[in-house]
């Protein structure tokens, strides 16, 4: 005959942890803290170049920031390059004005650059906000994409 088991004894459930503060980010090592200041120098320095190449309208040296992918809003790089020259040959004089940039580093690798935008040329008079993606790529900065959000118009 066989004999039932007895019943398990009843376990106790503990109850969820109460919650606590969110964990501190973790302090950056010391190679990330020297880094930082080399980086958002060579940003600073990369921003420099990018905004004179544009006021100076030198087509080669601006295209040069950005990625060799890079399309914005065109179909292809190609089509995007091709439009970007036209653009700006056909701009006469440009006078652009970046406000100081607010820099967001990610690794080593990785940068965001937000900043106030003020763009004249006889074609075009915009104001707003410029916000930049960088990826350093072969120890170069570069453009991986770019969003303006005009200032709203009185």
């Amino acid at each position: 005959m066989e004999q039932e088991a007895p019943p398990a004894p009843p376990v106790a459930i503990a109850p969820p942890p109460a919650p606590s503060a969110p964990m501190p980010m973790p302090a950056p090592s010391a190679a990330q803290a020297a880094l930082a200041p080399q980086a958002e120098r060579s940003l600073r320095e990369f921003l420099d170049g990018w905004r004179n190449a544009w006021a100076e309208r030198d087509i080669a040296a601006y295209l040069q920031h950005y990625h060799p992918d890079f399309k914005g809003q065109a179909a292809s790089p190609e089509q995007w390059r091709a439009a970007r020259q036209r653009i700006i040959s056909r701009a006469g004089e440009i006078e652009l004005q970046l406000g100081q940039p607010e820099i967001r580093l990610e690794g080593s690798d990785r940068a965001w650059l937000t900043f106030a935008q003020r763009y004249r040329s006889k074609a075009l008079n915009d104001e707003g906000i410029k916000q930049l993606q960088l990826r350093r790529t072969d120890g170069r900065w570069l453009i991986e994409q770019e969003t303006f959000t005009p200032n709203r118009r009185k």
